[in-house]
């Protein structure tokens, strides 16, 4: 029988994450942003109808989701969000001149757990990882599923490496996922060279009104700016701006 774990914490006005019960913490969900995070094993994901899945919809349908999950970037030439996700998923194809291993030491705790980095230490990024909102999302039964609202004033979070030396450059862009595929918005160029090897955070803002297609938030854009190596990505994450 498969067991998942339910950890639910409260993040408060200047206080931090506040850790309590689950029950007592989806209370506040509509007085205030809440995180849920569980572990389990493959059920969990399971194509679409397991834990994943479900608790997106239980959770979307009841309070509106504030943003989607935290998707690690790694070296994956799959969409790495379970199958018929209701709100967003990992776009591919996989970043060419990258690799799982080879960064600082510094950097590998801030993979995601159970996930691996993004490393590039040559070369450009080519098509890169990301995270899509879907305009009208479907669950894994073909039924329309509560989502991030496309429409909304988005941020899209990238959570990155930063380098002692030898640091390189990205720029991270939105795009509507159809032709002509138009780029609405990028968040100017990020310089990973801060004289240490640690993590950081880049963001790219997208205003309201932008929802006629599903939207894609990358770290490298088809036939945009290049990055320069040397780069670490490590999640991406699009939070709705107009959800309290």
């Amino acid at each position: 029988m498969s067991k998942t774990a339910f950890l639910v914490g409260i993040l408060t006005n200047n206080k931090g994450l506040r850790v309590t019960g689950a029950l007592a913490a989806l209370q506040m969900a509509k007085q205030r942003r809440i995180v849920v995070s569980y572990v389990s094993d493959s059920n969990g994901q399971y194509n679409g109808f397991g834990w994943s899945a479900a608790l997106e919809i239980a959770l979307g349908a009841k309070y509106t989701l504030y943003a989607t999950a935290l998707y690690p970037i790694e070296l994956s030439a799959t969409a790495i969000s379970v199958a018929g996700s209701p709100a967003y998923c990992a776009v591919s194809p996989a970043p060419t001149n990258s690799a799982s291993t080879g960064a600082p030491a510094a950097h590998t705790p801030y993979a995601l757990p159970y996930s691996t980095y993004c490393y590039q230490a040559s070369g450009a990024l080519g098509t890169s990882n990301g995270v899509q909102v879907i305009k009208s999302p479907l669950d894994a039964y073909g039924v329309a599923a509560p989502a991030v609202n496309v429409n909304a004033r988005l941020r899209g979070w990238f959570s990155y490496g930063t380098f002692a030396s030898g640091g390189g450059t990205f720029v991270p862009a939105v795009r509507l996922d159809a032709s002509p595929f138009t780029i609405i918005a990028n968040g100017g160029t990020i310089n990973a060279q801060t004289g240490v090897d640690g993590q950081a955070y880049a963001t790219v803002d997208v205003a309201a009104g932008n929802g006629s297609q599903n939207l894609s938030f990358r770290w490298q854009m088809p036939g945009f700016t290049a990055t320069v190596a040397k780069n670490t990505q490590f999640w991406a994450q699009v939070e709705n701006r107009d959800r309290l």
